[in-house]
């Protein structure tokens, strides 16, 4: 596969990087190409039919992939970091976050409330 991919870099003249793959031989893939060439997604779907609204379907499902720029291929592929950084806990906050964040509260209310800790 390298040998195939300098042999492009060297007709196009750029540098062609390749993120990921996987290889399917079953269900019907579906191709969708975006901003010539740039982006590429291929959907593979479990079934046996080649309808065209199935294809369609595939495309569009395909297309928005492309719009959502994924940095995984699959949720087990996502690290623990990665998730408590998207959902804002800090590193290694685990579930006190929400403890602390209780207590302050109700120590902000007491205090509000002319009471004293």
């Amino acid at each position: 596969m390298l040998e195939e991919q300098n042999d492009k870099v060297l007709v196009i003249g750029e540098n062609i990087k390749v993120r990921r793959f996987a290889r399917y031989d079953t269900g019907l893939s579906v191709p969708y190409v975006h901003m010539g060439g740039r982006i590429a997604v291929l959907v593979n779907l479990e079934t046996e039919s080649t309808d065209a609204a199935v294809i369609e379907l595939g495309k569009d499902i395909a297309m928005q992939i492309a719009a959502l720029n994924p940095t995984y291929m699959d949720k087990s592929d996502v690290s623990e970091e990665f998730i408590a950084k998207e959902k804002g806990d800090p590193p290694g906050s685990g579930q006190g976050r929400s403890e602390e964040r209780q207590e302050a509260r109700r120590h902000h209310r007491e205090d509000r409330h002319g009471r004293h800790r």
